[in-house]
């Protein structure tokens, strides 16, 4: 291991240490949310409750999850308060984490048959996974019905927070924070090459 090499790793794991710090934060001050966040929070909040309408507004599947929850309000105040907390938990993500470094570790020093496999898994099978992901969760919530039977882990899950404040705000927390980091390594394999190659134009050009 050379040094160049030695000083991406130890970039990446400053890196870790940062983002790990953002994702507890995060998943702790959103189940506290959760806890407590009022059946009226439209009122109560005021215009602090403006983001939060307009992320129900324009991501239909909060809206169709309210509809078949025994806690609606409860679950459009957490959902549309969790899409907003994970775009800025991704934001801070991006900014300490390292996207660039992150991408040439990956194909660093690696045999062909190892920078095949990183491409394939990282370009291709993680986003065909996220959108199929993404896709089944906004089908399902259509014509998803409650105590359904019979039903897998995954719908149990569902259910408890769909009629439940404390497992909302206790998968929610884990959710909000899970997206945030979907976003941040969907922003590292797409545009983590491009700052690379910036910052290998600029050190060329000096």
């Amino acid at each position: 291991m050379n040094i160049e090499e030695d000083n991406i790793k130890a970039t990446i794991d400053a890196s870790n240490k940062c983002t790990e710090r953002y994702i507890i934060i995060t998943s702790i001050v959103m189940f506290i949310y959760g806890l407590l966040l009022p059946q009226d929070w439209e009122t109560k909040f005021g215009y602090l409750a403006e983001p939060i309408i307009l992320m129900r507004k324009y991501i239909v599947v909060i809206e169709n999850l309210a509809q078949i929850s025994t806690i609606p309000e409860l679950v459009r105040g957490f959902l549309g308060m969790s899409v907003i907390v994970s775009i800025i938990l991704s934001i801070f993500m991006i900014i300490h984490g390292a996207p660039a470094e992150r991408i040439k570790n990956a194909f660093y020093e690696r045999n062909w048959r190892e920078r095949i496999e990183n491409f394939f898994m990282g370009y291709l099978a993680f986003p065909f996974v996220f959108f199929m992901v993404s896709w089944l969760i906004y089908e399902f919530s259509f014509d998803w019905k409650l105590n359904e039977s019979p039903c897998s882990w995954g719908c149990q899950v569902m259910n408890a927070m769909l009629t439940s404040r404390y497992w909302l705000a206790f998968c929610g927390a884990i959710l909000t924070s899970g997206i945030g980091i979907y976003i941040f390594l969907l922003f590292t394999l797409c545009f983590g090459p491009l700052i690379l190659f910036i910052k290998w134009a600029l050190k060329w050009k000096k």
